[in-house]
């Protein structure tokens, strides 16, 4: 949630029959006048959609029609900054033509923080805010500077300048966003429910509030409002690309992955950033195991999206894995040589490196890799969850305890999911008694995963004698009838 998501500027008629009077302009190959700031509000319009090369034509035809204004100037430096690009934004800061114009100081400010020089950046920023006099301009100036610090990651430094805007003028609506944006960013996600509903309660047909409100449901995993919220946000724009993807992700979160899929696809063409739906399609696929879908899906973000060196590493290591799963070694081990070469340090191209010795039996190189995974992993609880059921999918069962067994012990929150693959290891080990204590941790945690077992072919045939002793040891705890271990008896 940033501040660009919350405004609805762009939705405005006014707005409207401007971007259409534009674009009826580049259609028809003719010229037209606009003022300087019309012409940036459009390319700003552009730049949100990620149409990077209408945005550029937009403030190019602005600097045709106004070459000294000192907006479009200003624009340009932004955009600079905005690319990385420091260098030639300073030397373009130079160039501008009052260098004490408060515009020109924000500007030299942003590209401060930008460049991690805060202490500076505040300096500026502490007297734009003392020299203003008038009220509601100083409480705009504090949000300007709450917003360049939000845009790039400070979100502590943020967040004390929008307290200083709340205490200025506590029924602010801007204020209000920002704080609802905030707090989403800083994990204090009852807040931003808090001040979500406040906007709600001025506007109750702002569709924006109300995905970001499903938003912040969905992080706090209390889907049934997720969706409520979401509804609300349909039934006031039912073909929103926006709320048709928080909708897919309800889905997702409720593990009814085909409706998700199908609200992924309605807003395929449609959606602005293609490769973040091409993304959550893949993933989706990936965990119904149509692994053929899920490599046309990644093609198209290798293809068809730009990505940096960590996103490469992630999306060929996720299409490695489809590559293993569908038995297509040669192409698993290229993606994963491939992705090394942009992002050695990540964690899980390890334990799929792992994954792939092991289908060519090389067991002790994979055993080297998974040592590799685990020094490299931020979150060790997460790598070694994921080693054991790694281990586990492929039949290395003593291997797979192993890690089950210390992940136990050290990260006991995550094994709660892991205690029928457990189970499942020990009865395969013929080991009854720690077996069946299993079963019930694992009955306690997830009481109906055997049933969609079951019926659903959740494990191969073999296994389904293991499902039946699952499902015993269940019904008699359900009755009363397993006071300990040696009620049971099969």
């Amino acid at each position: 949630m940033m501040r660009n998501d919350l405004s609805s500027s762009f939705e405005h008629p006014k707005f409207k029959e401007l971007l259409a009077k534009y674009e009826n302009m580049v259609r028809e190959n003719t010229s037209t006048y606009f003022e300087s700031n019309e012409l940036t509000q459009i390319a700003e319009y552009y730049a949100s959609k990620n149409m990077i090369a209408e945005s550029e034509q937009a403030i190019a035809y602005a600097f045709k029609l106004h070459p000294n204004d000192l907006d479009v100037m200003i624009y340009c430096c932004h955009n600079l900054i905005a690319k990385g690009k420091y260098d030639q934004a300073e030397k373009a800061l130079e160039l501008l033509p009052d260098q004490q114009d408060s515009e020109v100081l924000f500007l030299r400010a942003t590209l401060w923080v930008e460049q991690g020089k805060i202490k500076a950046a505040e300096e500026i920023f502490t007297k734009m805010v003392e020299d203003e006099e008038d009220e509601e301009e100083r409480v705009e100036t504090l949000l300007d500077i709450a917003d360049v610090y939000m845009e790039t990651n400070h979100k502590e430094h943020a967040y004390k300048w929008l307290k200083k805007a709340y205490k200025a003028n506590p029924e602010n609506r801007e204020t209000w966003q920002f704080l609802a944006s905030c707090h989403f960013d800083l994990g204090n996600i009852e807040k931003s429910v808090y001040y979500t509903n406040r906007l709600l309660d001025d506007n109750p047909y702002d569709i924006i509030h109300w995905i970001n409100l499903s938003r912040c449901y969905l992080q706090l995993e209390n889907t049934e409002k997720a969706v409520e919220s979401i509804e609300f946000a349909l039934a006031i724009e039912p073909e929103n690309p926006m709320a048709i993807e928080i909708k897919g992700l309800c889905y997702v979160q409720n593990e009814n992955l085909q409706k998700a899929i199908e609200c992924f696809h309605k807003i395929e063409e449609t959606h602005p950033y293609k490769g973040q739906i091409w993304q959550v399609l893949a993933e989706c696929y990936i965990s119904i195991q149509d692994y053929e879908k899920a490599i046309r899906y990644l093609n198209l973000i290798i293809n068809k999206t730009q990505l940096s060196d960590l996103e490469w590493g992630v999306t060929l290591q996720r299409r490695a894995t489809c590559y293993l799963f569908t038995n297509q070694l040669e192409l698993s081990k290229k993606d994963i040589d491939d992705a090394l070469k942009h992002d050695s340090e990540y964690a899980q191209l390890y334990l799929t490196l792992a994954e792939y010795y092991i289908r060519i039996k090389d067991i002790d190189k994979a055993r080297t890799e998974i040592a590799y995974a685990e020094a490299l992993a931020i979150d060790k609880g997460e790598i070694i969850e994921e080693t054991a059921k790694m281990l586990f999918r492929n039949a290395l069962i003593e291997d797979a305890l192993l890690f089950f067994k210390r992940l136990e012990q050290e990260y006991p929150l995550l094994v709660k999911s892991c205690y029928f693959s457990i189970a499942y290891c020990y009865y395969i080990l013929n080991n009854q008694e720690q077996m069946i204590r299993a079963i019930i941790k694992g009955t306690i945690q997830q009481p109906d995963l055997l049933e969609r077992a079951a019926t659903n072919g959740l494990m191969d045939s073999t296994s389904q004698d293991f499902i039946r002793i699952g499902l015993k040891i269940k019904h008699m705890m359900e009755n009363g009838e397993l006071n300990n271990l040696e009620d049971f008896q099969d």
